[in-house]
């Protein structure tokens, strides 16, 4: 069974949380179970929700039409940065040197750390699209 590859990244973040609770903190690594309950939750509330019919139906309800945009714009930045995170660790896996080299975790390092600036130049690019059609403040 391969998992989805923001699942890889989930359990490698909980694993670390997990050790750093656990050696630094001398308790039980609750904070990553309740760190991959809520993503499980997450993933099936979204599988198992018929969101576009909620969203058609919420948009035209005035009282709840700024909450409904609030979470499609929540969901369209999530997608931006999983998009990111595929696209950067792609390219990584065809430019990086062999696995175990030395300079294998330096080009893991930065392709990580690029993350955030083209993240945020795509979620800019976003907003001032919402700007030109007037969507945003």
């Amino acid at each position: 069974m391969k998992l989805p590859a923001a699942w890889i990244g989930i359990l490698i973040f909980a694993a670390v949380l997990a050790a750093a609770e656990s050696l630094l903190l001398r308790r039980p690594p609750l904070l990553a179970a309740r760190m991959i309950l809520a993503a499980a939750a997450g993933l099936l509330l979204f599988h198992a929700v018929p969101w576009i019919r909620l969203a058609r139906w919420s948009v035209r309800r005035p009282g709840l039409r700024n909450i409904t945009f609030y979470f499609l714009f929540l969901t369209h930045f999530l997608r931006i940065f999983l998009e990111e995170i595929l696209s950067l660790f792609r390219a990584w896996r065809i430019a990086a040197p062999r696995r175990w080299r030395a300079s294998w975790r330096r080009s893991l390092l930065h392709a990580t750390a690029s993350l955030l600036p083209r993240t945020l130049r795509r979620a800019e690019r976003f907003y001032a699209a919402l700007l030109v059609k007037g969507l945003a403040r």
